[in-house]
């Protein structure tokens, strides 16, 4: 019943739904694969000019990121929904900003508390964050306010 109910959540009724979920996972995973590699170049720099500055750091690299994110989420991975582009952008950065709290979080335990290198620990926190970003951009940042369902750009397969 629970696994219904997810399936139900996540519009996934039948075999071509699942199909297009799939595709939309791989799309996403690929601008948040670019994305990362935008934040890791922009927190590496600082962290080397700036040694032990890992939490600015951190919301430098996430600034930039965020808007690298929207953009190429926003053009491949879900429709262009009927927000306009700077409330689509504003409900990105507040997605993200939930993620950059725990990102600060994360990132001050494993450094601070379990002595993971400061190099290290952004990976980890990126293979834990992934899935959060994906349901909150699927459910809050490109829901579409009019059907109250999510818009995605698969349909246009």
């Amino acid at each position: 019943m629970l696994i219904k109910n997810i399936l139900e959540r996540l519009e996934i009724t039948d075999k071509k739904s699942l199909y297009k979920f799939i595709l939309q996972i791989l799309k996403f995973s690929l601008v948040g694969l670019s994305n990362t590699v935008i934040y890791l170049i922009v927190y590496q720099a600082i962290i080397t000019f700036l040694p032990g500055a890992y939490i600015f750091a951190n919301a430098i690299g996430w600034v930039i990121s965020v808007i690298w994110s929207y953009l190429l989420n926003r053009k491949f991975v879900f429709t262009e929904s009927e927000t306009p582009f700077f409330t689509g952008l504003l409900k990105c950065y507040i997605t993200y900003f939930v993620s950059l709290i725990l990102s600060t979080l994360l990132l001050m335990l494993w450094i601070e508390v379990a002595g993971i290198s400061e190099r290290i620990a952004p990976f980890i926190n990126v293979v834990l964050l992934t899935p959060v970003n994906f349901l909150l951009n699927k459910f809050f940042t490109f829901r579409s306010l009019k059907k109250d369902t999510v818009v995605d750009d698969n349909d246009k397969l």
